[in-house]
């Protein structure tokens, strides 16, 4: 592998990481507001709602990097192994199971009216183990 291969795929790995940690660190954001929020007992649905659409872009362009990654490193190692097939089916099933459960919760908080503004539990840690 020569060393412009090299420096476009440790390129790649660094912005990736950079932008995994702001992903991380929005998803921190949005559940410490929602857990204020929430102690305030004054739910904010369509705030919540408002506040999840551009992390829900993030996301999925998050998601898209990946892909390119992926298909950047498929280029490079012309054989592939069952194990990254594997890898790959199963990255894009996350993917699209964790944007489903992101979009259910946005719609169901924008149109809630007397629960809880806090986020599912299950949907924070799905989410902080994606990114």
């Amino acid at each position: 592998m020569n060393t412009n291969v090299n420096s476009e795929i440790c390129q790649i790995f660094n912005d990736w990481q950079v932008d995994h940690q702001q992903l991380a660190d929005s998803i921190d954001e949005i559940r410490d507001w929602m857990l204020e929020v929430n102690q305030l007992g004054i739910p904010h649905f369509g705030e919540t709602a408002s506040r999840l659409q551009p992390f829900r872009a993030r996301l999925q362009s998050h998601f898209d990097r990946e892909d390119r990654i992926l298909n950047k490193l498929a280029e490079i190692y012309s054989k592939s192994t069952p194990e990254i097939e594997a890898f790959t089916r199963q990255t894009k099933s996350d993917h699209q199971s964790l944007m489903m459960r992101l979009d259910i919760f946005s719609m169901t908080s924008y149109g809630m009216r007397h629960q809880s503004a806090v986020m599912p539990s299950t949907l924070v840690t799905a989410l902080r183990a994606m990114v």
